[in-house]
């Protein structure tokens, strides 16, 4: 089954789950603040190629935001309580800043950004997933009325106040970032916002509403798709937190793009 599939079923009927901590009490840092680090984490590994290519800055705006990033992570790091993950995490981090002041290749750099994003989801507080989502054309609905004017009618970055932004709107259909972003990632956006974008905090949209259009923009850019005879073996939990690129990476079973 396509990854786009697995989506569309979700739209349907999503059970809820929570997500077992195992530090959620001894983390050091808020729950917002563990989230806001993912967030970090996981937008250096979809935007680095927007900054670097060949080993050169392509765009001294992006780079400077992916070393402040990159800078925020190794501050933060060193809030941990002290325990195996925190070391992990540290070390990680520092990776991080290494080869994005090297300029090194995006692989690279997204094997050390999936790594902290797993460091900070282990001791991160449960996370409760809601028991419903909204159906495929009230999401769309919702999209339309809250997103276009930015990400465009069709998600595509393409909307009237585009051309003004820095950075641009997210192409939701744009397969390289969709594969290495998570639905979680895109939640977590869609609530608080992003630093230094125009993204801004939905605050008006309730938890139900915020989970709905992380599904719909997330399933864009896999749309169309047939179906596989070999259905992944995924949990609602995995496919949540993990990007498609980690859960190729863990899973072999999975490929949503062949």
């Amino acid at each position: 089954m396509r990854l786009s599939q697995y989506l569309a079923r979700l739209f349907v009927a999503l059970l809820a789950i929570t997500i077992i901590p195992t530090q959620a009490q001894q983390a050091g840092l808020s729950e917002q603040q563990l989230r806001q680090l993912m967030q970090m984490a996981e937008y250096i590994g979809v935007d680095y190629p927007e900054a670097v290519a060949d080993g050169e800055i392509i765009n001294t705006d992006e780079y400077a935001e992916m070393e402040e990033f990159a800078q925020l992570l190794i501050d933060r790091g060193q809030q941990l309580a002290d325990s195996a993950e925190a070391v992990t995490i540290r070390a990680e981090a520092r990776a991080l800043q290494e080869a994005i002041q090297r300029k090194a290749a995006i692989a690279e750099v997204q094997v050390h950004t999936a790594k902290l994003r797993q460091g900070l989801l282990s001791i991160a507080p449960a996370l409760s997933l809601p028991t419903t989502l909204l159906d495929l054309n009230e999401s769309r609905a919702l999209y339309q009325a809250q997103c276009i004017a930015c990400h465009g009618v069709e998600g595509k970055g393409d909307g009237p106040l585009a051309a003004q932004l820095e950075p641009a709107p997210t192409d939701f259909h744009e397969r390289e970032r969709a594969e290495n972003r998570s639905l979680l990632g895109l939640y977590d956006a869609i609530s608080n916002g992003i630093d230094g974008t125009a993204m801004t905090a939905f605050k008006n949209l309730n938890e139900q509403q915020r989970w709905s259009l992380a599904f719909f923009v997330g399933s864009l850019a896999f749309t169309g798709e047939s179906a596989d005879a070999a259905e992944p073996k995924l949990s609602l939990q995995d496919l949540v937190m993990y990007s498609p690129q980690v859960l190729r990476s863990d899973r072999p079973d999975f490929s949503p793009s062949q």
